[in-house]
């Protein structure tokens, strides 16, 4: 069977948001094409084991498994394979660009509103994480920009990432690692003060980013009280960067999701 014409699905940036969404903030995520991921034409016997335990997975849920194409399973048993260039383990949505094709190709009667869309490809991707928002697959799966937060979501056509790039710390992390640290510090006032000063400065950038309106102040802001709040989630090869950044106001830099290493968001401003 070939699928040479099977969709790609695109890596995904953490724009702003990264943790304040559990505080009631916003996130503003963006498909990155640069990394994609598509279903392969070869099989690959090893795979057999992880993708049979994702269909026990979807067995137990019942609006799941009732829109599974049998085909899926048969595949499965085949050895289906993703060919991917998405770097695992670096905040770059890996698993929800699998699951994005997973839906899109082996889901009968998918959602037509983003909300419930939303719903399906979170309960997917909770096979991989304890608890998904959902976001991450679905930006790769509509491949546009997507506003997320307490009053819903939009999916956004008119901006781009404009002057932020990647930074790769060289080390993989594990979300699941850095979230146990987030909710230990929880428990500190002093944190929880940082926290809902952020939260401000990262809508107040989402809401004038979204109108092509400079960030740099607020991003300048936000990037140092990150840095101080947040050290724990920073490796030492990028603190020296981030500081660099910060002492010659060159450019400035923040966490691209949950931190502890993969990648950073690095943002120039114009000359």
């Amino acid at each position: 069977m070939d699928h040479s014409d099977s969709r790609a699905f695109s890596s995904k940036i953490l724009l702003f948001g990264e943790y304040l969404v559990l505080l009631g903030g916003q996130s503003l995520s963006f498909p990155y094409n640069k990394y994609n991921l598509k279903k392969s034409s070869q099989y690959l016997s090893k795979n057999t084991f992880f993708f049979q335990k994702l269909v026990n997975y979807i067995d137990q849920n019942e609006d799941l498994r009732s829109r599974l194409s049998p085909s899926f399973k048969k595949e499965v048993l085949q050895g289906i394979h993703f060919e991917s260039s998405i770097p695992v383990g670096y905040g770059l949505g890996s698993s929800g660009a699998l699951v994005a094709a997973i839906y899109d190709e082996f889901f009968m009667e998918k959602a037509t509103d983003y909300v419930q869309l939303k719903k399906d490809l979170a309960a997917l991707e909770s096979f991989f994480h304890e608890k998904s928002s959902g976001i991450d697959p679905l930006t790769s799966y509509l491949n546009q920009p997507i506003l997320s937060g307490q009053e819903g979501l939009e999916v956004l056509t008119t901006i781009e990432l404009g002057n932020f790039t990647l930074y790769d710390s060289g080390k993989k992390r594990s979300a699941k690692e850095a979230i146990k640290h987030f909710n230990s510090l929880k428990a500190e006032p002093q944190f929880l003060l940082g926290l809902a000063h952020l939260t401000e400065l990262s809508n107040a950038m989402i809401q004038k980013y979204i109108g092509k309106e400079p960030i740099l102040a607020e991003l300048k802001e936000y990037s140092e009280q990150q840095f101080n709040i947040f050290h724990d989630f920073i490796p030492k090869n990028v603190k020296l960067e981030w500081q660099k950044g910060l002492d010659s106001e060159e450019f400035f830099m923040k966490l691209c999701g949950a931190g502890m290493g993969g990648m950073y968001l690095k943002y120039v401003p114009k000359s």
